[in-house]
């Protein structure tokens, strides 16, 4: 089976390598001229420029999206579908999607990460996902013993998701961060 945080990490990487151009801009309108950005950074990085960019999107999408939703050009076409599309998948993947326990949802969104490899002629990564799929179809049609498995699975991740994000445990957290920012000087 392939890993699910693998997926969540090869995806982003290959979103942000494959439209590098797209990302220098951002990160240079964003940091300045002066800095510079690697080929190949830091996941950390890659994440935060992903965030970035999802985040203002979700600003500016509205008007953006009046203007050219009729248009036939290709690049602005590719622009929204990477900014509406990819991005919030390749960043929801792991901790949204896969997290939620919601199987159904998991089906989909690797079904969805399968064709943005497979788009992006990610060679081995579009084998990954899709070998899972079938694996995945071929257990619902001879309805194997471990389709109930991973509905139990799903159903005991949902409870255990519960468990941990209680307002207890948010409490505690905020508690803690009040706690540091009092000692280390800031208000």
């Amino acid at each position: 089976m392939i890993r699910p945080l693998h997926v969540s990490l090869n995806s982003r990487e290959t979103v942000f390598l494959l439209n590098y151009q797209f990302f220098d801009k951002l990160f240079h309108e964003v940091f300045g001229r002066q800095k510079v950005l690697a080929r190949k950074p830091k996941p950390y990085k890659i994440n935060l420029l992903l965030e970035l960019a999802s985040q203002g999107w979700s600003r500016v999408h509205v008007p953006i999206l009046r203007k050219f939703e009729q248009s036939k050009d290709a690049e602005a076409r590719y622009l929204i579908n990477l900014l509406d599309n990819i991005i919030p998948l390749v960043l929801d993947f792991y901790p949204v999607i896969f997290r939620s326990g919601n199987w159904p949802a998991y089906k989909e969104a690797m079904f969805r990460i399968w064709a943005i490899f497979y788009q992006y002629h990610r060679k081995n990564y579009n084998k990954l996902p899709l070998a899972f799929l079938s694996d995945v179809f071929y257990w619902t049609n001879t309805n194997h013993p471990i389709c109930k498995f991973l509905q139990i699975l799903s159903m005991y991740l949902m409870t255990i998701m519960w468990k941990i994000f209680t307002a207890h445990y948010v409490d505690r957290y905020r508690n803690r961060t009040r706690q540091n920012k009092s000692f280390s000087g800031h208000k």
